[in-house]
């Protein structure tokens, strides 16, 4: 099985199995808190809102939501179905658009930007949840994205809560994320915390 197949097969599993309630998952968080500030950050730096902006690694699509209010084309893209399904059915209005995309794999990259062409990203949570060995293809991908016109992507990675939350999927292992509940929480598999950080990031990635 290959690296991109083991990662897909994670990222499926994880989301087949989460719950659905709004939050449970800890980065499904209120886009007041995220992406709205993120915003404030990142919009400054943009060379043309006019661009597509694909929220990569959307998820269930909450902050895709929030930014397709204020971006004219937005396309929330994300490795794993299961996820898109819930953003999808979290959008009856059909605000955003949804796309599954596998962001290290040259070919789906080149794709979709001959179909958007040039596009701002909104990134976070991607790189850091991929082993140090598997991030120079997602950056290849990003620059495949960004084109020559976009802006910045933004990352941000931040330290859990609380111990109860202990991680999330990162390099496949073939060992899905459990959901039993402790301390009123789901848990994870272990992984040693890591500092706050926030990172904008201009082009070439």
């Amino acid at each position: 099985m290959s690296v991109a197949s083991r990662y897909r097969q994670a990222w499926e599993g994880f989301w087949s199995e989460a719950p659905e309630e709004r939050g449970a998952v800890f980065w499904d968080a209120e886009p007041t808190l995220t992406a709205a500030r993120h915003l404030a950050l990142f919009e400054p730096h943009l060379t043309d809102a006019q661009l597509p902006l694909i929220d990569l690694g959307c998820g269930n699509g909450t902050q895709t939501r929030f930014l397709a209010d204020r971006f004219p084309h937005v396309v929330g893209a994300d490795l794993a179905g299961a996820a898109l399904d819930r953003a999808r059915r979290a959008d009856p209005d059909g605000r955003a658009a949804y796309r599954q995309l596998d962001a290290a794999d040259k070919a789906e990259v080149e794709a979709l930007h001959a179909e958007l062409g040039d596009a701002n990203v909104y990134l976070r949570g991607v790189l850091h949840q991929s082993a140090a060995e598997d991030r120079q293809p997602l950056a290849d991908g990003l620059a495949v994205l960004l084109g020559t016109r976009a802006g910045r992507c933004w990352w941000s990675r931040r330290r859990p809560p609380n111990p109860s939350w202990r991680d999330w999927p990162r390099a496949p292992t073939g060992r899905r994320p459990s959901w039993r509940p402790s301390s009123g929480t789901a848990s994870h598999p272990p992984r040693p915390p890591t500092a706050p950080s926030r990172t904008i990031c201009g082009r070439p990635v």
